[in-house]
């Protein structure tokens, strides 16, 4: 499907709300969504949650899209699906826990993606109870729990990284554009993800590199992240 096909599918849905042509509309930027999912297959949760979360994203921007701004429906669909990565590094500690709370939180989380789009607003929590077949106390409980932000906390200008300055979301967002042995130098020097926060000379002799060569790798690191800005 052309862009032209695609904005006059949006066109259809954004006046009847279509589920099947909401449907194929999804369909035709499943690529795009993919794309993203993907950018995410090294994180500890399901990635069937996070490509639940990339659709969610996608309808978000279906029903924020304005043509009159200029922007093309695939770039306005792309830039909402940026905010995935706050998802990620929200839950990103699902992979710590047990299987059985793992397919709950996944469960959770389709569910409330569903109700969304039937609803076209964010559920309540009674209405959460209602399909999930669970306690209210229950749902408050899981709410509450998923809030929480375990993302990163520290800058790597706090840690370091010349002049390089991010919010700690920015930095988790990029982490997953890192090759692993980018990534290890990153949680080496912020002492993420379970590493201790290093000096140079002690990664260098963790990972059996001279400090020139870690210092090239922080280079890199930096180079991919100021992408994000």
């Amino acid at each position: 499907m052309d862009r032209e096909q695609e904005f006059d599918m949006w066109q259809r849905w954004s006046k009847t709300k279509d589920p099947e042509v909401l449907e194929h509309l999804l369909t035709s930027m499943d690529p795009m969504i993919q794309k993203r999912v993907m950018q995410f297959r090294s994180a500890p949760m399901p990635q069937s949650a996070i490509e639940a979360e990339a659709r969610k994203q996608a309808i978000n921007a279906f029903e924020t899209f304005k043509p009159s701004k200029g922007a093309q429906l695939g770039t306005h669909v792309n830039n909402y699906l940026r905010k995935v990565y706050r998802y990620v590094t929200t839950y990103q500690n699902i992979g710590r826990m047990p299987e059985s709370r793992t397919a709950k939180i996944d469960m959770f989380q389709k569910t409330k993606s569903y109700l969304q789009q039937v609803k076209g607003r964010e559920p309540t929590n009674v209405e959460l109870a209602d399909e999930l077949g669970w306690s209210q106390r229950e749902v408050t409980r899981m709410e509450r729990e998923l809030r929480k932000d375990l993302g990163l906390e520290a800058s790597f200008g706090d840690v370091g990284f010349g002049g390089v300055s991010r919010e700690a979301d920015l930095l988790n967002y990029g982490y997953y554009e890192l090759t692993p042995e980018e990534q290890l130098v990153m949680d080496y020097t912020t002492g993420q993800h379970g590493k201790p926060r290093l000096k140079m000379d002690q990664i260098a002799k963790r990972m059996g590199k001279t400090v020139r060569q870690v210092g090239l790798i922080k280079s890199k690191v930096i180079s991919k992240l100021e992408r994000f800005a």
